[in-house]
């Protein structure tokens, strides 16, 4: 008896796909050719798939041809959960990094091109890093949380929200060698995928120095939805230091995967 043939993935899948890809471009959006590449459908189906969506307002079309997230997609989120399932339990995990390592510690989960912060930890160190509010929502380029998340993205993300921090400076940085940051900031993000954590003084603001990595809890396209980080003045986060406190960053990380999961 013949076999019955191998179908491929159904509509349902096909159409979660698209809307990740389009999650992970952003407000810019995304060419129908890039939609089809990154997901792996073929360029009619995407259209067609695209169009329906469009027609009952998940998905917009640009001026520039592209294709984003539509407006329905904010109200359906509004009504779904958050990734943040057990806050208590986030700042517990917080806390004990901090008794640890006696520095600030900071969790942020991703919100669409930025990073929101759910809570920040004191140590016992009299010095503390208190550059961001619990709540505040910033670019993935601007802290230590972000660049972890934002190395976990596509190339092509990385180069867009890079181009986007280039018109955003901070006052702080105006004396700086743009080159010299841009080129600092890159390593951050290599250093993520290679080595899976970013460290280094100044990278967002400068005296402060930074240890982050991504928690692993990732989208369908593989980028986190939140990171860890540790910030503190530069005699503290010495390269022997940032050996030293990695694995239980590491082992916070793993439990905080287990009170954050997608919506």
């Amino acid at each position: 008896m013949a076999s019955a043939p191998t179908r491929g993935p159904g509509t349902v899948p096909k159409i979660a796909a698209i809307l990740d890809a389009l999650a992970v471009a952003g407000q810019d959006g995304a060419r129908l050719k890039d939609l089809a590449e990154r997901t792996g459908i073929a360029r009619p189906t995407v259209h067609r798939i695209l169009g329906e969506l469009a027609a009952v307002g998940l998905v917009r079309a640009t001026a520039q041809r592209r294709y984003a997230c539509g407006p329905k997609l904010y109200a359906l989120g509004l009504a779904a959960p958050g990734p943040v399932l057990n806050a208590d339990r986030i700042r517990h995990e917080a806390q004990r990094l901090s008794g640890i390592c006696g520095d600030t510690v900071y969790v942020g989960v991703r919100h669409a091109d930025g990073v929101r912060y759910v809570t920040r930890t004191s140590g016992t160190y009299p010095l503390r890093a208190y550059a961001i509010d619990p709540g505040d929502i910033l670019p993935l380029s601007n802290t230590y949380c972000g660049l972890a998340i934002l190395g976990t993205l596509p190339a092509v993300e990385q180069e867009r929200e890079l181009g986007q921090w280039r018109s955003r400076r901070s006052p702080e940085w105006v004396a700086a060698s743009s080159a010299k940051h841009e080129a600092m900031m890159r390593r951050a993000l290599a250093d993520v995928a290679d080595l899976g954590y970013a460290a280094g003084p100044n990278h967002v603001v400068p005296e402060l120095s930074g240890l982050s990595l991504p928690v692993p809890v990732y989208d369908a396209a593989g980028a986190a939805l939140a990171a860890v980080s540790i910030s503190a003045v530069h005699s503290r986060l010495s390269p022997e230091r940032i050996r030293g406190i990695l694995p239980s960053m590491r082992e916070t990380a793993g439990r905080l995967a287990e009170s954050i999961a997608l919506p």
